[in-house]
This record gives structure tokens, sequence and C-alpha cells, in this order.
């Protein structure tokens, strides 16, 4: 038997400024609004522009470690518009989302014994900074890895989900939102950025060839984002 599909919140929202405006204003604004399809297409345009977005920044984070599917799925299972992803460029050019791509707080890898000599300084920012760094490793080293709670001392219930997932690759959140996006009553875009700008030419060639295999893998291009990225009809997009 069929479910009677819910208004989501953008028409409910909208429906419910206008109804508002339209008191407001009183038998004007009545009359306008029985203006045929000229009356309706105003009212589809003006609930398209007030609703707001909800960005989930890193996914939701104050429930799962940030930048990890756990982090994106809660997100868009609690209602989110739009998921926002950091990236950082990795050794054999891929693109991986993590806000710094500074790993040590964000991953265990201090725990394997054979990326240790992989630890080093480097000045981000202007700041010196000692720890790992994704472009220093490959994707598949990143994947050996597993992502944990940034700050637990602000969230530690987040720490439950230590070790729970690995470092996402952005081609794999791109075909999770493609899945996503296929679902009857999914709604949300995704919103993607360079996180840490390029501190060398190295850094520089790495995030361009993540991008740019990234599009060609889900079928975007350099100008334009992956169609996978952007699984609603009003997506979020920056890159």
């Amino acid at each position: 038997m069929g479910q009677a599909q819910r208004p989501d919140r953008r028409t409910v929202l909208g429906a419910a400024v206008l109804g508002a405006g339209a008191a407001a204003l009183g038998p004007a604004a009545t009359a306008a609004a029985a203006d045929g399809g000229r009356g309706a297409a105003r009212a589809a345009g003006a609930r398209s522009c007030l609703a707001p977005a909800v960005i989930a920044h890193r996914g939701a984070s104050g429930y799962r470690p940030e930048h990890t599917l756990g982090a994106y799925q809660l997100a868009l299972d609690m209602g989110a518009d739009v998921i926002e992803q950091d990236l950082v460029p990795t050794r054999d050019g891929h693109l991986v989302c993590r806000h710094e791509n500074d790993i040590t707080g964000t991953t265990d890898v201090a725990d394997h014994p054979e990326f240790a000599y992989r630890r080093t300084t480097k000045t981000v920012d202007g700041t010196e900074i000692t720890g790992w760094f994704t472009e220093d490793f490959t994707l598949a080293e990143l994947k050996t890895l597993r992502a944990t709670e940034r700050i637990p001392g602000t969230r530690p219930d987040n720490t439950l989900y230590d070790g729970r997932w690995t470092v996402p690759s952005f081609e794999e959140v791109l075909r999770w939102a493609e899945r996503e996006g296929r679902r009857a009553d999914a709604r949300s875009g995704s919103t993607s950025r360079p996180s840490t700008p390029a501190t060398s030419a190295r850094w520089a060639w790495a995030w361009r060839s993540g991008w740019r295999s990234c599009c060609a893998a889900t079928g975007g291009t350099a100008r334009t984002p992956p169609r996978s990225c952007s699984p609603s009809s009003r997506p979020a997009w920056s890159g």
C-alpha cells in the first residue's frame, strides 16, 4: 500500500511565510494570489528563495567524528539540506575529506608504527605543525587508518565511534551522495571546497589531479561539479 508523501519543510515554511504576507497586505494580496498561473509561478519562486537551508558542517560533527560517512549519513537522516566537505589531496593525486591536511588528531595514524617515519614538521598557514599529513600518504595507505574524534574533550561521546570509519575519499562521498539521491525523499545537496591553501607546487598539483580524476570517475568536468554531488534539484556547490 502506498504511503502519502509528506510535504518537505521548504514547502511548509514557504507557504507559511507567504500566508503571513498575504494576511498583512489584505485584499490586494489576496487578489494577486489568484492571478492565474503567473501568481502560482511567483509563489513557487518565493518559496525557493525564502526557505532557509540547513548545512551540516563536516557532517553531523556534534554526534559522530567529523568528515566520516557516519557523520554525513546521520546529518542527512537528521534533515540537513546540504552536506559540507573539506578536501585535501593525497600523494598519488586523490582527494580525501578532512578539514586539515594534518591527520594527527583525526585518525589513529600515531598507532601505526609503519608510518612513524612520516611524522614531520611543516608550515601551514604560517604556523609550524608537527604531525602526519595527507599529501605524504597514498590513498591506499590512508585507507589503512581509522577516523577518530578531533576534540574528545569537547565531544566525549563521539569517541564511542573512534575507529568505526575510514577516511573517505571524495569520490567515495560522491557515490554515496548519488545513492542517497535516488531515494524518493532525498533532498540534500553537497558543497565541497579545498581546505588548506596550497603549501607547495606538489600540493597544488595533487589537488588539481585529484579534482580531475574524481570528476572523470563521476561524470563531471574540471569546470562543472560531478553529477552525483548534487542529488537535489537545488544543491549548493563551491570548489
